[in-house]
């Protein structure tokens, strides 16, 4: 992986995993601002088994919100960790470092999901998944 850019994550290390997409994904497709990319994605996701949004996901992730552990104007970002929590994947991928990758974030949502008792995912960007895939 030369530089470590999505298209080559994709295309490199993705058939590696066991991949699945949330609603919650597809949505922020559908809102995708840009034309090509809202017509591209789609594509690139379809063979992806989707994660269906139960009530208790939103429960999970309310309370991630309450507890101003993800800020309320990220509440996608919310979601995203519950239904990895809910659903028990591992380790759920994000090239979004702001909240979901970053450090402090994901030791709170660890403390947060262990005292609730729900599996407790570590969000991943793609290059720290490429390390575990190789391990």
């Amino acid at each position: 992986m030369a530089n470590g850019s999505p298209k080559e994550w994709w295309d490199e290390e993705l058939p590696k995993c066991h991949s699945f997409v949330s609603v919650t994904v597809i949505s922020e497709i559908e809102q995708t601002r840009n034309g090509q990319r809202r017509i591209q994605l789609p594509e690139l996701v379809s063979e992806f088994p989707c994660l269906a949004l139960a009530p208790e996901i939103e429960l999970i992730a309310r309370g991630h919100l309450d507890q101003q552990i993800i800020p309320h104007s990220s509440a996608n970002d919310a979601s995203h960790v519950a239904t990895a929590s809910y659903c028990k994947i591992d380790f759920p991928l994000t090239w979004n470092c702001h909240h979901l990758a970053e450090a402090h974030r994901r030791r709170h949502i660890r403390l947060s999901d262990t005292s609730a008792g729900p599996h407790v995912p570590e969000m991943v960007t793609p290059m720290e998944l490429r390390l575990i895939i190789m391990t």
